[in-house]
């Protein structure tokens, strides 16, 4: 339901910027373009942030409209964009990209107006924005029983935040863990076969997924009308856009140098900021080939959206139905207080159960509240480090005790789902580290 109503505050945001034409052929292409329909088959929480993003996008660009004609009301909607911002990050951090871009834009028409007077209300206006942000992260962190800036933090990026008790969890990164043969084990939140470090690997990603949200075509289509009328887009909402554009690509680039992961659902704003000019591409083209330039404009359009149609006809990817029933078991048979390690994390959402991610399981393993291990037993079949790792803690320490049919129907498909109960009893590791403190405490004892 969100990502469908996203379609109306991009309207409105097209409708600003442009004209009422190419408004209708912008929204019309979020609609049908494939990363957009598969989300919405997803009904993940990105369709959620898309929708308040989108919003928040569009008061901005309200209150930048306001603001060059000196209109009072400017303020208000800033105000606004920082609620719908606040609601967005609820949803997932990203967002937080766009109130960088907002600062660096109204700095930036500071620094062209010179004027005490601009400054004094620009930093009215930003508090504003800064006002309708904490009516909404404000009581979300009291909530949270948020008591430091750090966890602060960690809340509005959607990091997970499972209390982990014992010294051993509080000093998890401390420890490299080995096998009885001596191998390290690792603990990479995705599948070694499928990351790609390094800047030069993470540039060539975001290119390819930049690509895919754009329909390849499209993409082709904005650029190529940003640079036509490159001397026009010189208003502030157009900076505005210019420069959410570059911070987001950089994050999103550093991200996935560091992580080694990008879906191109995680691109999506840059979809929502850039679809515009790919719309002004698409109705240009048709006065380049035509001289009747209507027609020819709309055949074009029309074209691109059979396209996007035969390209979403085809099957997504398989669902997530093992992972909800997993959840739903843990749910049913664990106790409230039992901590969870899933691999993929999807179970919480339906356990209600403290739940850790598996870059975070040297944490998870030291903590004594663990009771449960989920995996998909695709992951065990890998012949990676990860796969070793969780192969050897399951034969060590794990029992299953539940197994969930994937879409194949099988409870060895692609999409199955194993619950194994936790023994830490059995869990006996080398940790060279850990042994000569050990080593060093027992020395003390003695002397």
């Amino acid at each position: 339901v969100a990502l469908v109503l996203t379609v109306i505050p991009l309207y409105l945001l097209l409708l600003r910027l442009f004209d009422a034409r190419i408004a209708l052929v912008g929204s019309t292409f979020f609609c049908v373009l494939p990363e957009v329909s598969r989300l919405g088959a997803d009904g993940i929480s990105d369709g959620t942030h898309l929708l308040f993003f989108t919003a928040a996008l569009w008061a901005i660009v309200e209150y930048w409209a306001a603001r060059t004609v000196g209109m009072a009301r400017g303020r208000a909607w800033l105000v606004l964009a920082g609620l719908l911002t606040g609601l967005a990050l609820l949803a997932r951090a990203e967002a937080i990209i766009l109130a960088v871009a907002l600062v660096i834009s109204l700095v930036g028409f500071v620094v062209a107006r010179r004027s005490k007077p601009v400054l004094r209300t620009v930093n009215q206006d930003g508090a504003g924005y800064a006002l309708g942000l904490m009516v909404v992260l404000g009581p979300y962190l009291l909530l949270a029983g948020v008591d430091t800036p750090q966890v602060a933090m960690t809340r509005v990026l959607g990091r997970p935040t499972v209390a982990a008790p014992d010294s051993l969890a509080r000093q998890a990164d401390k420890i490299v863990w080995r096998t009885p043969e001596g191998r390290p084990l690792r603990f990479t939140a995705k599948e070694g076969t499928i990351r790609s470090r390094g800047y030069a690997a993470a540039l060539c990603q975001y290119g390819e997924e930049l690509a895919h949200v754009f329909g390849f075509g499209l993409g082709i289509l904005a650029l190529w009308a940003a640079w036509r009328h490159r001397r026009e887009l010189v208003r502030p909402a157009d900076r505005l856009l210019q420069t959410f554009f570059v911070a987001f690509s950089l994050a999103v680039i550093h991200f996935v140098a560091q992580e080694g992961y990008l879906s191109a659902r995680h691109l999506l704003p840059l979809l929502v900021a850039g679809i515009g000019m790919a719309s002004v591409g698409a109705w240009e083209l048709g006065t380049l080939l035509h001289r009747k330039s209507a027609p020819a404009s709309l055949a074009i359009v029309v074209l691109i959206v059979l396209t996007c149609f035969a390209s979403t006809s085809r099957p997504l990817h398989a669902n997530r139905l093992a992972h909800r029933q997993a959840g739903t078991w843990l749910a049913r048979e664990s106790r409230d207080d039992a901590v969870v390690l899933d691999t993929r994390g999807w179970t919480a959402l339906y356990s209600a159960r403290p739940t850790y991610q598996y870059d975070q399981a040297k944490t998870a393993l030291g903590d004594r509240r663990l009771r449960y291990i989920v995996v998909e037993p695709r992951e065990l079949r890998f012949s990676s480090g990860r796969a070793r790792t969780l192969r050897y803690l399951l034969d060590t320490a794990g029992e299953c005790v539940a197994r969930f049919a994937g879409s194949g129907g099988t409870t060895d498909d692609e999409t199955a789902v194993a619950v194994y109960r936790w023994h830490a009893e059995r869990f006996r590791p080398r940790s060279p580290r850990l042994a000569r403190t050990v080593s060093v405490r027992k020395a003390r004892v003695l002397e």
